[in-house]
């Protein structure tokens, strides 16, 4: 029920974000919104409430004894250890890095600001602040690439990129974006962007293949994934959720084509799409966290199609379809077992 409560105010304030638009109000209301995210997932009770949050925690206790990437690693066992932290301290910090990464990259790539974060609240939050810790802060960071992906600062991208992978791995599939092209894609273009993903997938292999650390995570999601019997279900859901965004687009939001940025957005948009088709049924896991730090983009997508609407009908049709979205996905959380809410105190 917290999770819906706190979804229904959200979504009240990005009403009225969208029905009279101010820079300053969006502003403000980010601010509000994300220091009530940090403190819902920072004050938690991080031993239980979270699919993974009983293995973060124990690991969290001996944090040099698993096996993990060195950012989170090394993080994790300077509070634990030096520090000498309580849990939910550590959690209070990485949350506070996460949605601050994610709330500089929306003040930098969107115009609308409250009802994106709502869209990362109600799943990417929702699934990795709260259970996949080190791929939240790995998602944040490469959000935070987005912008200097678009400018083509070739030493910010990389570096934000590297920062990511030091959190996960996984991050590495984001590479691929300072090579996605900034102008509205022709045949030509779309195949160029399919190559792009195969050798980005070659690439990904050979290291799953000769990487004795991503070989075995490869291993252990297929085989967790190997014991579930709805996958083919899951996928058209997947395709079915991610194509929402992409038909809203086609049908009001023409002026979005104009804008040199935004196509950037959509292209890699679409390049995520392609990653989780052709991946999805090969390893469901890796297909989702390859294909997360571009499907995250539609909040950045949908935040600048509201504001590059001109008619009222337009927009009002998209913010009903994106917000009962909003809702289906945050009560798909609400009442799962493991997101039982609790305090830590």
């Amino acid at each position: 029920m917290e999770y819906l409560l706190i979804g229904c105010f959200f979504l009240l304030l990005s009403t009225i974000e969208v029905i009279k638009y101010n820079k300053f109000y969006s502003y403000l209301m980010l601010i509000l919104c994300s220091i009530i995210m940090i403190l819902f997932a920072g004050l938690r009770d991080g031993t239980i409430v979270g699919t993974d949050s009983p293995a973060y925690f124990y690991n969290y206790q001996y944090p040099l004894d698993y096996e993990a990437e060195y950012g989170y690693k090394y993080l994790a066992a300077f509070f634990s250890k030096t520090l000498d932290a309580n849990y939910n301290l550590f959690l209070l910090v990485i949350n506070t890095l996460s949605i601050g990464l994610i709330a500089t990259s929306l003040k930098k790539n969107s115009y609308f600001l409250v009802f994106p974060l709502l869209i990362y609240f109600s799943d990417f939050y929702l699934y990795y602040n709260f259970s996949g810790i080190r791929q939240a802060l790995a998602v944040s960071f490469s959000s935070f690439a987005l912008y200097y992906g678009w400018q083509r600062n070739y030493k910010a991208f990389f570096l934000s990129l590297i920062c990511s992978m030091y959190f996960h791995i996984s991050a590495l599939a984001f590479a691929l974006a300072i090579f996605v092209p900034k102008k509205t894609l022709t045949i030509r273009n779309y195949i160029y962007l399919i190559l792009l993903a195969v050798v980005g997938f070659v690439a990904i292999g050979y290291l799953l293949e000769h990487n004795e650390y991503l070989s075995y995570k490869f291993k252990y999601y297929s085989e967790i994934q190997e014991n579930s019997d709805n996958i083919v279900s899951q996928f058209i859901v997947g395709i079915l959720k991610r194509s929402i965004v992409l038909v809203l687009i086609f049908l009001f939001s023409k002026e979005f084509f104009t804008n040199q940025r935004f196509v950037y957005f959509f292209n890699l948009y679409l390049l995520g799409f392609i990653i989780y088709v052709s991946t999805y049924l090969i390893s469901p896991d890796f297909g989702v966290r390859f294909s997360t730090y571009y499907t995250i983009i539609d909040m950045f997508l949908v935040g600048n199609m509201l504001y590059l609407c001109r008619k009222n009908y337009q927009k009002i049709i998209i913010f009903t379809v994106i917000s009962v979205m909003i809702v289906y996905k945050i009560s798909t959380y609400a009442f799962l077992e493991p997101y039982l809410y609790k305090l830590a105190f």
